[in-house]
């Protein structure tokens, strides 16, 4: 089992974290020496899949800082594609956020 947080911002510590927003939506962040972001569809065969997103299951890069709290959504500045320096990524509401490390 994992513990659950609340919020979760730029500077924690190194480690992965989970989180899930309303849509049923999954991501994974990576916190190291760079910060990666991993977004996981919802994939309920009832659930109408909305447009996919660029790097579905791959790690972006995340170059900025970043605020998640439950209740709330989640915006993200990520690396960007090609010649774009950036893409931003807003998630709908944040439902949870677990830290995996922290395992009891």
């Amino acid at each position: 089992m994992t513990i659950e947080i609340y919020n979760l911002k730029s500077g924690a510590k190194h480690g992965e974290y989970w989180f899930s927003t309303l849509s049923g939506n999954g991501y994974e962040l990576q916190i190291h020496e760079k910060i990666f972001l991993k977004r996981v569809p919802r994939s309920d065969i009832d659930y109408i899949v909305t447009s996919p997103l660029r790097g579905d299951y791959e790690y972006i890069e995340v170059v900025a800082d970043f605020d998640i709290s439950v209740g709330q959504p989640a915006v993200f500045i990520l690396k960007g594609l090609g010649s774009l320096p950036i893409t931003i990524r807003q998630t709908t509401i944040v439902m949870t956020i677990h830290d995996l490390q922290d395992m009891e």
